[in-house]
């Protein structure tokens, strides 16, 4: 069974067989968790919550602000911040995201709304939805991806739209 610990500044510590699961209500000092790249859009201080290596997660996570992921996780993600995928991490997920940062493994969907971004040595099998794709050298990419917005209907030039419709009455006897 899992036991939660609550420690100074608001972070509660749960753990168990599966590995250690970080909460933390207040943003985390500097200095606390480090990140593989320096990222302009990325502090280390952003993180709420950390699944650490050897921690397992089946079902939905939802949640706002960002997370960092180095277990497993599988099911959904549904979050309009940020997922940080650590090199250790392996989801199995559809994955809805504000931003997507991976660097481990990825076989699932993702859909993001700003921007994905995989590094050194990411591997992600599946679809790609974002309007900003960044991929470093080094990364492994099978799927699809759709960099642009849904198309619209766009009567041509010269044809009637289907607002201006004639309709023609009949008239019998």
């Amino acid at each position: 069974m899992p036991k939660t610990t609550v420690l100074s500044g608001g972070t509660h510590l749960s753990y168990g067989k599966v590995g250690v699961l970080f909460f933390r209500k207040t943003h985390l000092k500097k200095g606390g968790i480090m990140l593989k790249r320096d990222d302009k859009d990325f502090r280390n201080d952003d993180i709420i919550a950390f699944l650490g290596k050897g921690t397992e997660f089946k079902g939905v996570m939802t949640y706002e602000g960002t997370v960092r992921v180095d277990g497993k996780i599988e099911g959904e993600i549904l979050t309009k911040g940020t997922l940080v995928v650590g090199d250790t991490a392996v989801l199995n997920a559809e994955i809805n995201a504000g931003t997507i940062i991976c660097s481990g493994k990825i076989n699932g969907n993702l859909v993001a709304k700003e921007k994905v971004q995989l590094l050194s040595p990411a591997v992600l099998t599946g679809s790609i939805k974002s309007p900003i794709l960044l991929i470093e050298e080094g990364v492994r990419f099978n799927g699809t991806c759709d960099m642009g917005k849904e198309k619209e209907e766009i009567p041509s030039f010269g044809s009637p739209s289907n607002n201006s419709k004639v309709k023609e009455e009949v008239k019998v006897g």
